[in-house]
């Protein structure tokens, strides 16, 4: 289901990451430990929403962990917003399976990067996937001014069943405060699942995340940051959230940078990247449709070695090159594809657990032409 977001705020596009650790600092390592998922609007009424979660359960007697993909498509019945008051309903429907899609890999490779430690769990033999149905309902009504704030309530009702009987319930109502591009909420949400018994990971994670938190939030511009904390469980969590929201209809039109700075994260092999970008018109004419830029690459992590958790490859690459760009069409600017040709140097090492290492890539030479495209 697309993560919760003030009804008056638009969302052409969200990007969610999801830690159990944002929730009570990592003192429970467990459950619904990690979660990545992505939301945009097709058009006014038609959205799309994918989510990729690994579950854990190490604190048991057979300790296990499975890997959770859903994918869905909604369509918004009603909706209504003003300077004051939003109201919302939004019915959806996908499919949602459960079993072995990296988990790990991707799980491991964050610990590496912050020095946390290592989880070696066998995957739980279950591997289904089932139909998903879903609604939400949201209102907001604004209550009183105070001097540039506004103050007013924020009340959510969601609902999701699949083929297999699993059956999701949340409330949730909120206190808000706001100013200008800045929302602050405060309040409470209540939890329920059922039909979870297929196996103890999902068995667990549904008990722990079956509960009353306390939610704080705050929203300023295009970031969300949100902690709910159980009052009697858990599986608390937080969450970071990239919103683009109000340029479908803006018109605006997006002045290209001379020079910028990019930051991404790699999965399933677990890197974090940076990229320099200068504006360029070397191979390419200045009223070409495409956007040419010269770029410098730095990427660094220590991914998992393939599915054995003892090895880890410690990695560092620089490349540079060029990159070409352009829009996916005239009409939607948002969204373009790409390609880039360069070089790189790169230097791995693998790390066992226990400390040993050993060089399996020395110092390379910059290689050859390497072209990508997304």
């Amino acid at each position: 289901m697309p993560p919760t977001l003030l009804p008056q705020i638009e969302r052409d596009v969200e990007l969610t990451f999801s830690n159990d650790f944002l929730g009570r600092g990592g003192s429970v390592d467990d459950f619904r430990t990690q979660q990545f998922e992505i939301t945009a609007m097709l058009d006014d009424r038609w959205l799309v929403v994918a989510d990729y979660s690994a579950l854990t359960l190490e604190d048991a007697p057979s300790p296990e962990r499975l890997d959770q993909l859903s994918a869905s498509l909604g369509y918004r019945l009603f909706t209504r917003a003003d300077a004051g008051s939003a109201d919302q309903i939004t019915i959806g429907g996908g499919v949602r399976t459960v079993g072995v899609y990296a988990g790990e890999r991707v799980q491991n490779g964050f610990h590496r990067l912050i020095g946390n430690e290592i989880k070696s769990l066998p995957y739980a033999d279950t591997s289904r996937s089932d139909v998903t149905g879903w609604i939400e309902a949201q209102r907001y009504r604004q209550v009183r001014d105070y001097g540039s704030w506004s103050t007013g309530y924020w009340l959510r009702g969601a609902s999701l069943l699949t083929s297999d009987g699993q059956w999701d319930n949340a409330a949730s109502a909120m206190a808000v405060a706001s100013r200008g591009t800045l929302n602050i909420w405060l309040g409470v949400r209540r939890d329920w699942r059922t039909g979870y018994d297929t196996d103890n990971v999902q068995a667990a994670t549904a008990h722990e995340e079956d509960d009353t938190g306390v939610v704080l939030g705050l929203r300023y511009g295009g970031i969300v940051v949100e902690t709910v904390q159980q009052l009697s469980n858990d599986a608390s969590y937080g969450q970071i959230r990239l919103v683009s929201s109000g340029f479908r209809k803006s018109g605006v039109v997006f002045a290209e940078p001379r020079a910028s700075i990019e930051f991404g994260l790699l999965l399933p092999d677990v890197q974090v990247q940076a990229v320099g970008k200068y504006r360029s018109h070397y191979l390419s004419r200045e009223d070409s449709a495409w956007s040419e830029s010269l770029l410098l690459d730095l990427r660094y992590g220590e991914p998992q070695y393939g599915n054995d958790e003892s090895y880890f490859v410690k990695t560092r690459q620089l490349g540079a090159g060029v990159e070409w760009e352009r829009n996916l069409n005239e009409d939607v600017t948002w969204l373009s594809y790409y390609g880039s040709a360069g070089g790189e140097r790169s230097n791995s090492t693998i790390l066992m657990s226990s400390g040993m290492r050993g060089q399996i890539q020395p110092d390379a030479p910059w290689s050859r032409l390497v072209p990508v495209c997304v």
